[in-house]
C-alpha cells in the first residue's frame, strides 16, 4: 500500500493516456522517457518491470539500456524482465533466424485465434514483416539480453519461460548486488 509506482513511456499520448487512468492515484507517476534514458535519479527504486517492452530497443542500445535498469536500481534491487524471445540471433535475413521468428509468431496468432483473440491474432500476423527486418522491434534470444545485464552489473540472472514455451514468451529476472 506504501508503494510509489512509475510508469515510463517514450509516447507523450501514451503518458497523457496513463495519467488519465491513474487520476487520483497520488503514488502513481506516469513520465515519458526511454528504456535508455529513464527519468528516475540514481539507485531510486527497488523493482523494475518491464513488460513487452524492451524488443523495442535496437541493438546498438541494449548496452545502454541494461546500464539505465541497473542505475534506477537500489542495491538489491530486482529486475523482472518479460518478452517474446527468438532462439536464433543473427542478421534479418538469416534464413534460420527468420523460419524460428516465423514458427513462434504464426504459433502464437493461431493459439490467439483459437482462444477468441481474433484482433490480437491480427496484431501479431501484421507485426511479422517488423519483426523480421528489425523495423522498430528488435527480437534477440535471451542470452543476448543476459550477456547485457551481466555486463552492467546484474547477478542471479535466471530465465524462466512462460507457456506455451514453443512462442518463445520468457522472463528474466536478475538482481544489483548490495554493496559492502
Amino acid at each position: 500500500a506504501g508503494a510509489e509506482i512509475y510508469g515510463v513511456d517514450p509516447s507523450e499520448k501514451m503518458v497523457r493516456r496513463c495519467e488519465s487512468g491513474f487520476r487520483g492515484a497520488r503514488k502513481v507517476s506516469v513520465r515519458e522517457g526511454t528504456a535508455t534514458a529513464i527519468p528516475l535519479p540514481d539507485a531510486s527504486v527497488d523493482a523494475v518491470l518491464s513488460n513487452l517492452a524492451l524488443h523495442h530497443v535496437p541493438p546498438g542500445g541494449r548496452e545502454v539500456c541494461a546500464r539505465e535498469l541497473a542505475r534506477v536500481l537500489r542495491p538489491g534491487g530486482r529486475l523482472v524482465y518479460a518478452d517474446m524471445f527468438c532462439d536464433v540471433d543473427g542478421p534479418p535475413e538469416d534464413p534460420e533466424r527468420c523460419r524460428d521468428i516465423i514458427q513462434k509468431m504464426v504459433g502464437k496468432s493461431l493459439y490467439d485465434l483459437e482462444h477468441g483473440a481474433y484482433r490480437t491474432m491480427l496484431l501479431h500476423l501484421g507485426d511479422i514483416p517488423a519483426v523480421l527486418t528489425g523495423d522498430g522491434e528488435y527480437f534477440t534470444t535471451d542470452g543476448v539480453w543476459r550477456r547485457a545485464l551481466a555486463r552492467a552489473g546484474f547477478t542471479d540472472l535466471e530465465v524462466f519461460p512462460v507457456p506455451p514455451a514453443e512462442f518463445g514468451y520468457r522472463v528474466i529476472t536478475g538482481t544489483i548486488p548490495l554493496r559492502a
